[in-house]
């Protein structure tokens, strides 16, 4: 009896350890399965949808490390960031160690509080790299003299000796020789691009080649001579906002001003003796002079405004201007920064102790500073101390693998404030597929690329736009006007309960009708339409943008969902852009103004003089951290159901950054 009783207890025990068994089995399936539906979701653009999939999977199996790292990238890209660093803070602080996750939570600390205002005011460059012709390996270019970085990240270097233009990447890769065509160059000086046309000074040819991209010569303007217009030795050459060339004549003595078809305006040379390098800051030309050794500045007519640097320059040459209130300055073996209203001067970079003579100076758009050195046949990279060796701010924003084995990822590089990293080419990613490198990576597009543009018409619902249909229809017909077939626009109204009111890209008449049809009402919700239009554009490819068309005046229920700081962080995240159309000259509210500052965006008045003629080429040319890649994955995806991971490591010169991030096959059966 005894032993029976022990046989019966013994198989009940083990039925309940089966049982059991098959209860965590079940659970892990469950909880694998909403973590799958949240990488999914989270890869599509629906990060809301990634966020209950996410918590669900948690709900089930409360540690798994890999789902809580998914769960605050979903809430940091639904714009939670306080909840996604709460998160992460949390991962750190409890678990293993996580150098990765711990670069990412400082960026995003760094970004969110002051940033670059601690920066102090006396940054220091460093020589980061060199092109140098006499070393072994580099082409033997000589006397390099104007320095012209692009949007892209390209180097234009003008080679006075050997009469060619080097085009350099931002590795330090000469990736073109410009020769000038049949004709070639004579002794070019000094180079500038301005759109699909370069003007490069021709020293001894006494003339300004305009050129295509590739060299090849259109026309040549100015001739040998010290009439109007004529040139002895033309040297430096920069352009202002409004369409004109400014060429340094230095036999002359002065500066030659030119429409960009060559017809020759003005000359100016009041207080000059030795005038070399010409940057334009706003309305007024700063002129360097090597042989007074100061600078001279000039409205846009050339008359003489004021002179400063007398007594502290020593041989002043090629000028950059850095922003509204800064200057840099060659001078000499030295590079000095130069601040307009405090009328001071700082020394920039260590240079004397390498260079023999600098002439032209450049910033590329991620802040290098590229100058040559004209009798060492060098070109020195300056770069800002402070950021080597810090890690670029890398994501992956999204993984398609809708193709599978093709896959395509969009990977965002930018650098620690935010600012997109230009220029990158394929050699600066280095992509591993579950621990093993991908070696048929190629790069689809750039972030200056073209890109289709998705805009969402964001239309204020109030009673007061009832008064403005007119002017409503008109900014509506002219941004559609503006865009033209570069890209696609739908409406979305900001009443009572925000909706879609129209399909992305439909016709003007549409769009005019939808706009005009809004019902206003005094509890429109402006918050909830901006989460819509967002939420409807990050799935999309390209360039998006939300325009705001209103009278720019809020109500007390503006941000009752969500908080401004919420919305900023959705649309930066995603890189969404916002803009505002004011339809009466008011200054809208400083709500609005904020979302501009924050995305890069701006405002426009409709009944300004310029109107808002420019918004289209604003939204156009705004530029995305954003890269497209594509690879043949090797991995086995057991039909879908195993999480194949991802990590993307970016290195420029001396800077990196990484993330890690995965994916599903598509099921199969």
């Amino acid at each position: 009896m005894i032993i029976k009783k022990t046989i019966l207890i013994f198989i009940f025990f083990i039925i309940c350890s089966v049982l059991f068994a098959e209860t965590i089995d079940i659970a892990a399936v469950r909880a694998e399965e909403e973590f799958r539906w949240g990488v999914i979701a989270y890869n599509s653009g629906f990060f809301n949808k990634a966020i209950l999939s996410f918590e669900k999977s948690l709900s089930i199996k409360k540690s798994n490390l890999l789902t809580r790292t998914w769960l605050g990238r979903a809430y940091y890209r639904s714009g939670y960031v306080e909840q996604a660093l709460n998160i992460w803070k949390d991962i750190l602080k409890n678990g293993p160690g996580n150098s990765l996750l711990q670069q990412k939570v400082e960026n995003i600390i760094y970004r969110r509080g002051l940033g670059k205002e601690l920066t102090p005011e006396d940054v220091r460059y460093v020589i980061s790299n060199k092109i140098d012709a006499a070393q072994c390996g580099y082409y033997p270019f000589k006397k390099p003299g104007g320095v012209y970085s692009d949007k892209k990240g390209i180097q234009y270097v003008t080679c006075f000796g050997s009469n060619e233009i080097l085009k350099i990447d931002v590795n330090n890769k000469i990736i073109g020789i410009l020769r000038g065509g049949v004709e070639g160059y004579d002794h070019p000086f000094d180079v500038v691009k301005s759109g699909n046309i370069l003007y490069v000074t021709e020293y001894e040819g006494n003339r300004i080649a305009k050129c295509k991209l590739n060299g090849e010569k259109i026309k040549t303007f100015g001739k040998t001579g010290t009439g109007d217009g004529e040139l002895l030795g033309p040297e430096y050459i920069t352009l202002d906002n409004k369409g004109y060339l400014y060429v340094s004549d230095w036999g002359n003595g002065r500066v030659n001003k030119y429409d960009l078809g060559g017809q020759f305006i003005l000359s100016f040379s009041s207080g000059l003796s030795g005038p070399t390098g010409v940057a334009v800051n706003g309305n007024e030309i700063f002129v360097a002079d090597s042989i007074n050794r100061d600078i001279s500045v000039f409205d846009l007519s050339g008359n003489l405004l004021k002179k400063f640097g007398k007594g502290y320059l020593t041989d002043p040459e090629g000028l950059f201007t850095l922003n509204a209130d800064e200057m840099l300055i060659n001078d000499g073996k030295r590079v000095l920064k130069y601040n307009l209203s405090r009328e001071t001067f700082s020394v920039l970079g260590d240079t004397e102790s390498y260079a023999s003579k600098l002439s032209g100076i450049s910033v590329n758009p991620n802040g290098d500073i590229f100058v040559s050195d004209f009798n060492g046949d060098k070109v020195f990279v300056l770069t800002d101390m402070s950021s080597l060796y810090n890690s670029f701010s890398v994501n992956i924003y999204r993984v398609n693998a809708r193709n599978f084995p093709n896959i395509t990822m969009d990977i965002s590089v930018a650098q620690k404030d935010g600012k997109p990293v230009i220029g990158l080419t394929q050699d600066n990613f280095y992509i591993k597929e579950s621990d093993r490198k991908v070696d048929d990576l190629f790069l689809l597009k750039t972030n200056t690329d073209e890109q289709p543009i998705s805009v969402a018409l964001l239309i204020e619902g109030s009673k007061a736009m009832a008064s403005l249909t007119g002017s409503l229809e008109k900014a509506v017909q002219n941004i559609f006007s503006g865009l033209g077939q570069k890209g696609k626009m739908e409406i979305i109204s900001a009443g009572r309960e925000p909706s879609i009111e129209t399909k992305m890209g439909t016709t003007r008449l549409k769009l005019l009708e939808a706009a005009k049809n809004i019902k206003g009402a005094n509890d429109w919700s402006f918050d909830r339409a901006l989460r819509i239009a967002a939420a409807d554009l990050i799935p999309r490819e390209g360039r998006k943008s939300i325009v705001y068309i209103g009278k720019g005046l809020l109500n007390h229920l503006s941000f009752k969902s969500y908080s401004l700081i919420q919305l900023a962080d959705y649309l930066k995240n995603n890189s969404i852009d916002f803009y505002t159309v004011s339809l009466e000259n008011i200054r809208p509210a400083d709500e609005l103004v904020f979302l501009t500052e924050q995305t890069g965006g701006r405002g426009y008045f409709l009944n300004s003089p310029e109107g808002i003629t420019r918004i289209a080429n604003d939204i156009e040319g705004k530029i995305m951290p954003i890269y497209t890649l594509s690879f043949i994955s090797h991995s086995e995806s057991d039909f879908g159901r195993k999480y194949i991971k991802l990590s993307s490591e970016i290195t420029v010169q001396k800077k990196s950054g990484r993330d890690d991030s995965g994916y599903y096959a598509p099921l199969r059966f």
